[in-house]
């Protein structure tokens, strides 16, 4: 991860992930020296090695409490949805479970991002002072995959009977 100030309130965390199951998680804190109101962007370069393409990206972010996602970094030909956060849900927390202050970017595919490749996804937000923050990346299969497990699952039923 690479830790850049654009300015005196804006910084950009960059991260190049690999992910190798449909879900990713991401855990930690922006320390501020003040409580103004600093924008981040947090930018992820993520190469699929899952065994399908994705054909969607969804990010859950989660923090101790009230912020704003202000932006949106997608690949060239992907379109997305933004939620804006809300109190009292469940932090998509792997290490540190518990309640806060979560939004959503959900992305849909121009381009699937096959196996081996990568896109660029990211979010920018907005808060006051310091924050712990969590995310949560969840890839969508294309829809041919989808069919496909759903019949390997068939089969196993079957299998079973």
């Amino acid at each position: 991860m690479v830790w850049t100030t654009v300015s005196a309130t804006e910084y950009m965390l960059q991260a190049d992930c690999v992910q190798y199951e449909p879900m990713g998680h991401i855990d930690g804190d922006f320390i501020a020296d003040s409580e103004q109101d600093p924008v981040v962007w947090i930018i992820e370069t993520v190469e699929n090695q899952t065994d399908f393409s994705w054909t969607g990206y969804r990010i859950d972010i989660g923090m101790d409490k009230e912020f704003s996602i202000t932006g949106v970094v997608s690949p060239m030909d992907w379109t997305f949805a933004i939620t804006q956060p809300v109190s009292g849900q469940s932090l998509p927390s792997h290490t540190n479970p518990g309640t806060g202050w979560v939004g959503s970017v959900d992305f849909y595919a121009g381009t699937a991002i096959d196996p081996g490749q990568s896109g660029n996804f990211g979010l920018v937000v907005s808060f006051l002072g310091s924050v712990a923050f969590c995310t949560e990346q969840v890839a969508t299969p294309e829809p041919a995959s989808l069919v496909l497990l759903g019949l390997g699952g068939l089969a196993m039923l079957r299998r079973r009977a």
